[in-house]
Order: C-alpha cells, then structure tokens, then sequence
C-alpha cells in the first residue's frame, strides 16, 4: 500500500503512539485504575462508572485520604494527555472510516463527536480537580456537573462507535456498488 500523504501517515502514528504510551504508562507507573484502587479500598475510578453519583464521588474521595487525593489529583493531570491523544486517535480513526465518499458530506461532522467527547472528558477532570482542591468542602453543584459530563462523555463515545459502524458499512456498500456493472 503506498501511501500519498506521508506527512499525515507520520501525524497519525504519532498520535496514535501518544495514546498507546499514555494508556499504558498509567498502568506501568501505577497511576491508572490499579494505583487508584490501593488507595481507594477497592473503588474503581469514579469518572469511569457510567451513571456517577455526587454522593458516592464524595464517598470515594473521602476514603482515598490525604495521600490517595494527591495520588488522584496527579493521575488526573496525567489524564489530560490521554484524552488529547484518545480525541485526535479517534477523529483520526472517523477520517478513515469516512472515507473519501463520505468525508465531504454531511456526515463530515461524526469527526466532531471525537472532540466533543474530549470536552466533555476535559470538564469532568477539571471539576473534579477543583472538588479534589477544596476537600473536605462540599461542592455539590461541581460533583453533579462532574457526574453529568461522565454521563455525556459515555453517551458520546457511543454514539461515536455507532457512527463509525455505520460510516465503514455505509463505505463498503459505496465500494461495492462502484464495482457493480449495471
């Protein structure tokens, strides 16, 4: 396969390698979900759980301790490199499966959902930071907007595989009707 852009070839590697190595550096310097957990008495991340309650936020940042916080509050400024990387992958990988047919169109605009996901996911850990930095002040309010762009970044991320599915059958009824002979 020969590639016409090699200046975009080199681009999407690099992104796609950013996240790889961020995912992963999570767990191999014990910063992801593994490292949370040892300090959480079990709990699994909080902006990980579809359906996020302020309550149970709290909960969990209360038994994660002084220590645990600090661990949490890193992790999340961490994070922010994941989802620049996890956004641009995925907007990306909606190029491709766009294609050149469907990339023009209207549905040009599944590529946004990439980014909005990643809004969403940057508000999340921003909220969740100023409530981390306020402990033990209860700032309900901040949780509920936390929980809600937990909710969203979930419902955008499935969206956003729907669409992919889609645009990559969609791509493949466009080439396969390219090749009929009538």
């Amino acid at each position: 396969m020969k590639f016409k852009n090699k200046k975009l070839l080199i681009y999407r590697i690099a992104v796609f390698t950013v996240c790889v190595f961020t995912l992963f550096g999570m767990d191999f310097f014990n910063i992801g979900e593994a490292g949370f957990k040892t300090y959480s008495g079990g709990a699994g991340l909080p902006e990980m759980q579809f359906g996020c309650d302020p309550d149970r936020l709290y909960h969990i940042i209360g038994r994660l301790g002084s220590e645990g916080r600090l661990f949490y509050l890193r992790s999340l400024l961490y994070d922010f490199i994941f989802i620049a990387g996890f956004a641009l992958t995925q907007a990306e990988l909606m190029k491709i499966f766009l294609g050149k047919g469907l990339i023009n169109g209207k549905w040009r605009y599944a590529v946004s959902l990439s980014y909005l996901r990643g809004f969403f996911d940057i508000m999340e850990n921003i909220l969740i930071i100023t409530i981390l930095t306020h402990y033990p002040m209860r700032l309900y309010l901040l949780a509920e907007l936390a929980c809600l762009s937990t909710t969203l970044k979930f419902i955008i991320l499935a969206l956003w595989v729907m669409a992919a599915l889609i645009a990559v059958v969609m791509n493949m009824l466009m080439k396969k009707d390219k090749g009929s002979i009538y």
